[in-house]
């Protein structure tokens, strides 16, 4: 007989889970063979650990599929198919009864039926209809029941099941757990950030989304979800030697520039913010949620999720809400003309104030939806910037003019004068502090020289060649930005702009 186990406690981590069964054995004086089942297709057999409420010895342990085991109580199949096979037949019956049913109620070609007849078959044949109707209504739906139950059984009877030899001084009832790391299991964090004002910090909200492959669904059971990973290598690095040596290229090439391109991106498309409505509402309230124990251990952090939850197999996850607290931050505007120009409503925020795991963040301004983004921290640098959405009391232009190539007949170089325009204005009478950043490109070869010319009193970051303003604008006074700058290189090679 194969003894049953449940799930009474998993501990999840980023990309595995420790799961924790319980069960109980009736076991006689002396060596006892047993069959225990819950290990899964991907568990790993080689973490299972077996541990017993009184004194038992662990003689032997080994994995067989459980068809390989003597069980006159294992369920079986056979009465499970007769059935489907019975619906089968029942509903090929109900479509010949329709058909049947549909045909006599055809007096086109008939005289010998009375008219009273007609209208009594007619006005009966709508319920007829519908009667058999819902009836294979309700045989298809038993009959996928019983397809699911089916196949459920199936995977019982290929499953792995542990053959323990064990050995007890006493006879008697043993209370057992059944422990074993399973590979298709983890979950994810998930952030909420809200923006109330910019005199408020953020608002933020940490969840996670569990998710389970395991063929079975988790009831009621226990979970702690670790930040860290126990499958991933604990091997330490080796420090190897650095060495220097010359390089010798084949050939010759200009390099041409580096571009200002090479600016950061802003990887936020979100929608734009909504001003607050005027008609009165109801009050809503969130509800409230019981929040994670958080406790930090020797290499990771734990969150202790409040009483017993349901892990749904193949579900879009498990959200849990691990814990809630405020964030400061500094807000400003922020547009990147070269590269969008939009206005971002950006928020500053230190390294130190956000201890977390980088993960995906849904953005609310005010309680409007402005959208996702990824929120990572730069171990580089003391700050982060976050996008908080777009700010469309903000407009932003920006106008390249021709470029203008010159180069005497005599002379071994060209030049060409660059220039663009930048034009911000606001929609709003109040002063709006806005950071503006663009770019020139810097050279990567001797041969090529770039020289800045108006910079409209920008902060020059010579060795990327970024160029920063920070100006305050209004509906009755907008920002005008002039840059310009001449590029020179030798007249027999060709340029080459990243």
């Amino acid at each position: 007989m194969v003894e049953k186990t449940n799930i009474v406690k998993v501990d999840v981590y980023r990309s595995s889970a420790v799961v924790t069964r319980r069960g109980s054995l009736t076991l006689e004086a002396g060596r006892n063979t047993v069959y225990i089942s819950g290990l899964t297709v991907s568990s790993l057999s080689d973490t299972v650990r077996l541990r017993f409420s009184g004194s038992v010895k662990t003689l032997d342990i080994n994995y067989i599929s459980a068809l390989d085991v003597e069980d006159s109580e294992r369920p079986e199949t056979a009465d499970i198919e007769k059935k489907i096979r019975d619906i089968d037949k029942e509903l090929e019956i109900c479509e010949k009864i329709q058909e049947l049913r549909e045909t006599n109620a055809d007096f086109t070609s008939r005289s010998d039926v009375s008219v009273e007849a007609q209208e009594r078959v007619i006005n009966e044949l709508p319920k007829q209809l519908m009667s058999l109707y819902e009836r294979t209504t309700e045989l298809r739906e038993t009959r996928k029941k019983l397809e699911e139950e089916l196949s459920r059984l199936q995977a019982v009877r290929n499953e792995t099941v542990i053959k323990a030899d064990l050995g007890v001084e006493a006879g008697g009832q043993y209370d057992f757990e059944l422990q074993y790391v399973e590979q298709n299991a983890g979950w994810m964090p998930l952030y909420e950030i809200r923006y109330h004002s910019e005199k408020q910090p953020l608002e933020v909200i940490m969840k996670a989304t569990i998710r389970q492959g395991t063929r079975e669904d988790w009831e009621k059971v226990s979970v702690i979800l670790y930040t860290g990973n126990p499958t991933v290598s604990n091997t330490l690095s080796v420090l190897e030697p650095s060495t220097l040596s010359i390089y010798a290229p084949r050939y010759a090439r200009a390099n041409g520039m580096a571009a200002g391109s090479r600016m950061m991106k802003m990887a936020c498309e979100t929608a734009s913010m909504v001003e607050d409505a005027c008609v009165e509402e109801p009050v809503f309230y969130e509800a409230a949620m019981d929040h994670a124990v958080v406790s930090q251990e020797e290499t990771m952090t734990s969150y202790e999720l409040p009483g017993k939850r349901d892990i749904i197999h193949n579900s879009d996850g498990n959200s849990a809400e691990l814990q809630r607290f405020e964030v400061r931050a500094q807000y400003k505007l922020l547009t990147v003309p070269p590269l969008d120009t939009r206005c971002f409503l950006i928020a500053v925020i230190k390294n130190a104030d956000w201890p977390l795991p980088a993960a995906s963040a849904k953005i609310y301004i005010k309680d409007a939806y402005a959208g996702q983004v990824f929120v990572a921290t730069d171990p580089e640098k003391e700050e982060f910037e976050l996008s908080l959405g777009v700010d469309e009391r903000i407009s932003v232009s920006r106008k390249v003019s021709p470029e203008k190539v010159s180069g005497a007949f005599l002379k071994s170089t060209k030049t060409k004068q660059c220039e663009y325009k930048i034009r911000v204005s606001s929609k709003v009478s109040d002063p709006l502090s806005v950071i503006i950043r663009d770019s020139i490109p810097i050279s990567t070869d001797k041969s090529i020289t770039v020289e800045t010319g108006e910079l409209s009193g920008a902060k020059f970051d010579e060795n990327e060649g970024f160029l920063t303003w920070e100006k305050t604008v209004s509906s009755t006074a907008p920002v005008e930005i002039r840059v310009t700058y001449a590029v020179s290189w030798p007249k027999d090679k060709t340029l080459n702009q990243n």
